[in-house]
């Protein structure tokens, strides 16, 4: 299918029924993933640890699923806020998702050899360890829901992955 077709700007309806959860929705790669699985006909929670960029995502989703669109507020580099998160959406919507995407994700601009140990950690926790907890968690839902045919997907920037290269020293030598 090309890319200019008007039936993309349409959607084809191959969500349709679906629910979806994403976290990093309120913004960038994770808000343009809503607003597609939205136009395929999905329902979408969009999951963001800032409220107004999760509520701004929910506002420009086409209203197509079967359940309204909403937005959760949650730090999901913590435990504790993942599992309320699987308790509240569980309440909300009485099913369990059939599409994850762990798609949130922090970088820095500070060159390799000047990063310090904090933002190191940051990067970490947000790109790394949020994504074991969100995988995790919803996957077990899953499981004991028997979802059958969902999908778990986890989605990098490559921008995010140029921290620490050597494009990222100033051009000094290591």
């Amino acid at each position: 299918m090309n890319r200019n077709d008007p039936k993309l700007l349409e959607g084809t309806g191959r969500l349709s029924g679906k629910f979806a959860l994403v976290t990093g929705g309120g913004s960038g790669i994770g808000r343009a993933t809503c607003q597609v699985f939205a136009r395929e006909g999905a329902t979408v929670a969009v999951v963001d640890v800032n409220d107004t960029g999760a509520e701004e995502t929910v506002q420009s989703l086409q209203k197509r699923g079967r359940f309204p669109h909403k937005s959760y507020v949650t730090d999901v580099t913590s435990a504790g806020a993942v599992s309320r998160l699987v308790e509240s959406v569980r309440t909300d919507y009485s099913v369990v998702p059939d599409v994850i995407l762990a798609s949130q994700g922090v970088q820095t601009h500070t060159a390799f050899l000047d990063m310090d140990e904090e933002t190191f950690d940051k990067i970490i926790s947000v790109n790394l360890k949020a994504t074991f907890l969100v995988v995790q968690a919803f996957s077990r839902l899953m499981v004991e829901n028997k979802v059958a045919g969902g999908s778990i997907i986890t989605m990098g920037s490559l921008r995010a992955a140029q921290v620490g290269t050597a494009l990222n020293c100033k051009g000094r030598p290591f």
